[in-house]
């Protein structure tokens, strides 16, 4: 049998969680490593109208602030309209862009960094697309890449095409 303050730091090594019973102490995760406080998140909207985008062109969202738009950890560049992995993960991005006006196609893609994703294995190599005519239309994607740390994504035009960014959105977030 022992006597109270017989066992102290120094004669334990090691113990199994499954031994911490009853009424616990608040713990700091102060000491904690290998994690990444929350899963980050963001949405953006654009803040002009119509915008005649030229081939390769990044959409412009530059709204992560205001109404329903936000960023958590701020890895969204509203100047430069990209977002940075903050850390390794797989992470889900959508977007949404109100096109047309006098365009009777527009496509987009993501860019990863700066290349394009390869999502169709053909030369077309879009992510969304509209050639229904010259009337405005929404068009919308979303996908779940799995991302390095400092990784970019954005979203840009694939061919010259008309955007209206008070209508348009893109965000996503860390899933894991």
């Amino acid at each position: 049998e022992l006597i109270d303050g017989a066992v102290d730091n120094s004669h334990i090594a090691a113990m199994a969680a499954s031994k911490l019973t009853g009424a616990l102490p608040a713990i700091s995760g102060a000491s904690l490593t290998g994690l990444i406080a929350g899963s980050g998140a963001f949405s953006a909207r654009g803040t002009s109208s119509w915008v005649n985008m030229s081939a390769d062109a990044i959409c412009q969202f530059g709204n992560d602030s205001t109404g329903y738009s936000f960023d958590t950890d701020n890895n969204y560049n509203a100047s430069t309209y990209k977002y940075t992995a903050p850390a390794a993960g797989v992470y889900f991005f959508f977007v949404n862009i109100y096109t047309a006006q006098n365009d009777a196609s527009s496509d987009f893609n993501i860019l990863r960094n700066s290349s394009e994703l390869d999502l169709t294995g053909d030369a077309t190599n879009l992510f969304i697309f509209n050639s229904s005519g010259v009337e405005d239309r929404i068009v919308s994607g979303s996908i779940t890449l799995l991302l390095d740390e400092n990784d970019t994504i954005a979203i840009k035009a694939s061919s010259a095409s008309d955007m209206y960014p008070l209508g348009s959105s893109f965000g996503g977030c860390r899933l894991k």
